[in-house]
């Protein structure tokens, strides 16, 4: 039992030690609050531009499915009439 509480005692007196040991300074502190808040306001600076360009994108999205894809689409489906016209042409001079 007395050996037990021998190695208590000394593995307290250690840990209060190295405790003594490892004390910051006022300006350590300090400068590790600030890389704190630094890291902080970086990683809610990203989230904030990632929103702002997420909704950004998501209006372009819409703005081009109803404003352009409707101009688009017609212009898409003349040219592609135009192309199997021009090609059936072709096929049948070719095969005349």
């Amino acid at each position: 039992m007395k050996l037990y509480l021998a190695v208590a005692v000394l593995m307290l007196a250690f840990v209060a030690h190295t405790e003594a040991q490892e004390e910051e300074t006022v300006g350590s502190t300090f400068t590790r609050f600030g890389d704190h808040v630094t890291d902080m306001t970086r990683g809610l600076a990203k989230t904030k531009v990632q929103d702002f360009g997420g909704a950004v994108l998501s209006f372009l999205g819409t703005y081009y499915e109803d404003r352009i894809e409707p101009v688009t689409s017609s212009y898409a489906e003349w040219a592609s009439k135009v192309k199997n016209s021009v090609w059936e042409k072709i096929q049948a001079a070719i095969s005349d």
